[in-house]
């Protein structure tokens, strides 16, 4: 399975969590077991950009490959749809 790509900066537990996807079964339950918090000037937001191509890496990556199943290719498409609309607002929104 290997270890995290450390060629990504944002969405590393992604790749990871999708590699983990092709080899075992997830549990999913409703119990909250971390949180995390949102302010401005984290690096997500600032660097939104770095993260939606990485994004768009992940789904060329996955999207077409034959043993990843039909519901984590959806996920990933309204994934990348949202970052790709996010991104436009952004960049509306900035200029």
């Amino acid at each position: 399975m290997g270890l995290f790509n450390t060629k990504l900066k944002y969405i590393v537990d992604q790749d990871f969590y999708i590699r983990m996807g092709e080899k075992y079964s997830f549990y999913c339950s409703n119990d909250i077991v971390s949180k995390w918090r949102l302010h401005p000037n984290q690096a997500t937001v600032t660097m939104s950009y770095v993260a939606y191509k990485e994004t768009f890496y992940i789904f060329l990556k996955y999207f077409f490959k034959g043993d990843v199943d039909i519901k984590t290719k959806i996920k990933m498409f309204f994934n990348l749809t949202k970052r790709t609309i996010r991104e436009i607002v952004n960049t509306i929104t900035i200029h």
